[in-house]
């Protein structure tokens, strides 16, 4: 959506003037006096005048960004600035990027051009930057003005350099310049966030000595607000099956769903054949903690780390804990110390058993079992530890601080890291994506930070949490080409490295970008916190060498990898619902889990 803060000129159909900006549309005659002002009450006008069938229009906005679903086209007589009731075009937004210009009402998006219809009331594709070999990556907010249906303007931006944008000029070729390539087509969820596959995307296509072209379909494009993950997921699950889904599934991994051999190639025969990889170059046990029943399905290329971290100096030697372990160790906790970051029950819920649910689900078999001890002990330690309401001096909060002397800093801060660094807090939920968040960490601990796995039948370290994952189709007719694809993106042929907020798995990779990230951050803290006041150095946290080699370690030792099933974790806490609130046992709970889980995995 344009910010109101932009500023766009257009001359209308009849020779005037309109001017946008700031919310509100100015009118002016060709001589350059005003004819009107257009605005609606406290709502925001977004974009320009759209003429169509004689008739204009201006989209108005309620302004709040996170509410998509108050966006109207209202038709509006130019000549007194007065507006019609509204209608609800608020579709658009889940196609991307809403723009209004005299040439219509768009949405843009990294996949394509999408135009709304005023007379039908409905949403069809203008194009679809597939037809074009365009960088992908571009498609951060981009705005696009088809001037006919052989040429395109748009301006784009890359999703890290926002305050860069690219100028985009597109004409029809008079021939296919790809004639005769083979087309591989990569599909997943929320691809527009892989900047660097979307680039390396479009350089392979455009490479003419690569033999095949990537076609990109995101599955959730569109998705309505009545459509959640798990019916994306099973409509992805019944085309890879069927043989007409993706040749490239990108970001499935978190679905144990698809971890069969029924859907998914075992990846480690590519990875070790004659075409393959050098394990040494790579992270292998992160390779290995993806693994199920010793296949891997899908390649992580890009991850985080996910667990716990403590206070050693209130919780000693902590190096993981069972269950029982972690119920004990709450009993060691001085009483005016909170044992662990309260986290509502369902989310709690879902981090245990992110790195549990294999253990209970059988997908190749089609059958489940909840019926046992390690699914009691993570519902009675969530029921311990989890809460309704997230406790008032955990919460995030937008607040000024006061700094003596200096004056005060006004912004979002997380009162969970404040307690913790005031050592009122044993342990908190931790997310490791890069060396920043080690350093951070481990400068909001009071004590000793260890980084350790959440309680399970075994002590376990942190678990990975990949964030881009790519594997292969067993239905797909053209796996040779799509491993070349894989093979050569993993490689870092051409790769591009800057500020990363997830950590490479090939280690030449993981090391660069590590100290990009210690040199950017570091550079900041010299030039404007190191001897500024206090109030600069609460900004940014130094990185130092034992933060790289703590990261380096953790990720050197992963040996369990987080997952997970949208459909199973809603019936998970819909039955957990009822033992949290106390009007149902255990048991009963873990009855109609199996019962109800049992009836979704047969149906795949």
């Amino acid at each position: 959506m344009t910010y109101s803060y932009e500023a766009s000129l257009e001359i209308l159909d009849n020779g005037n003037y309109a001017y946008s900006s700031g919310g509100r549309i100015s009118v002016f005659s060709k001589d350059g006096k005003m004819i009107c002002e257009l605005s609606d009450k406290d709502r925001i006008l977004k974009g320009g005048i759209i003429q169509e069938n004689n008739k204009n229009y201006v989209v108005s906005s309620n302004g709040n960004y996170s509410d998509s679903t108050s966006i109207l086209l209202k038709e509006v007589d130019i000549g007194n600035g007065k507006l019609k009731d509204g209608v609800d075009v608020s579709v658009l937004s889940s196609y991307g990027t809403i723009v209004a210009t005299k040439d219509g009402l768009f949405a843009n998006s990294y996949s394509g051009c999408f135009k709304y219809d005023i007379q039908k009331a409905s949403v069809e594709q203008i194009f679809s930057w597939n037809d074009t070999d365009v960088d992908r990556a571009l498609m951060k907010d981009i705005t696009v003005t088809p001037k006919s249906e052989n040429e395109i303007l748009a301006i784009g931006h890359k999703s890290y350099e926002s305050n860069k944008p690219f100028l985009i000029h597109l004409t029809r070729a008079e021939t296919n310049p790809h004639a005769g390539k083979r087309l591989i087509v990569i599909g997943g969820e929320n691809l527009s966030q892989c900047t660097d596959l979307l680039s390396f995307a479009s350089s392979y296509s455009y490479n003419e000595k690569n033999s095949a072209r990537i076609v990109l379909v995101d599955y959730t494009e569109g998705l309505n607000e009545d459509e959640g993950y798990s019916d994306i997921e099973r409509s992805i699950y019944l085309d890879t099956l069927s043989g007409s889904g993706p040749d490239i599934l990108v970001n499935m991994f978190d679905s144990v769903a698809f971890r069969t051999d029924a859907i998914m190639e075992d990846m480690n025969q590519y990875i070790d054949g004659r075409d393959g990889i050098k394990r040494k170059k790579y992270f292998d046990n992160i390779f290995r903690a993806c693994e199920t029943n010793g296949c891997l399905y899908h390649i992580p290329v890009r991850f985080g780390l996910e667990g716990l971290t403590v206070n050693t100096d209130i919780v000693p030697g902590s190096v993981g804990w069972t269950y029982s372990e972690f119920f004990d160790a709450s009993g060691k906790v001085p009483e005016e110390v909170s044992f662990v970051q309260g986290v509502l029950y369902n989310e709690l819920l879902e981090l245990m058993l992110g790195t549990s649910l294999p253990q209970f689900v059988d997908y190749k078999n089609g059958t489940v079992d909840f019926l046992n001890e390690d699914m009691k002990h993570i519902l009675e330690t969530v029921k311990k530890y989890g809460v309704t309401k997230i406790p008032d001096d955990e919460a995030e909060v937008h607040m000024k601080k006061v700094v003596p002397d200096e004056g005060s800093l006004e912004g979002d801060f997380d009162l969970c890291q404040e307690k913790f660094k005031e050592g009122m807090l044993a342990i908190k939920v931790s997310w490791l994506n890069n060396v920043y968040d080690v350093a951070v960490s481990r400068d909001y601990c009071a004590g000793t930070a260890a980084f350790v796995g959440f309680p399970a039948r075994e002590k376990t370290a942190m678990a990975v949490s990949p964030s881009l994952t790519l594997g292969i189709v067993s239905s797909s007719k053209c796996k040779g080409l799509a491993w070349d694809f894989i093979r050569a993106f993993m490689e870092g042929e051409g790769q591009e490295y800057q500020l990363q907020f997830s950590s490479s798995v090939r280690k030449e990779a993981f090391e660069k970008e590590a100290k990009i990230m210690m040199d950017n951050r570091n550079e900041f803290y010299e030039t404007e916190a190191k001897d500024g006041p206090q109030i600069a150095r609460m900004m940014v946290t130094p990185v130092i060498d034992e933060d790289f080699s703590t990261f380096k370690e953790l990720a050197e030792n992963v040996t369990i990898s987080t997952g997970g099933d949208p459909a199973i974790f809603n019936i998970i806490c819909e039955e957990a619902a009822g033992y949290f609130a106390g009007d149902r046992s255990v048991e009963e709970v873990m009855k109609n889990i199996q019962n109800r889980a049992s009836i979704v995995v047969k149906e795949l």
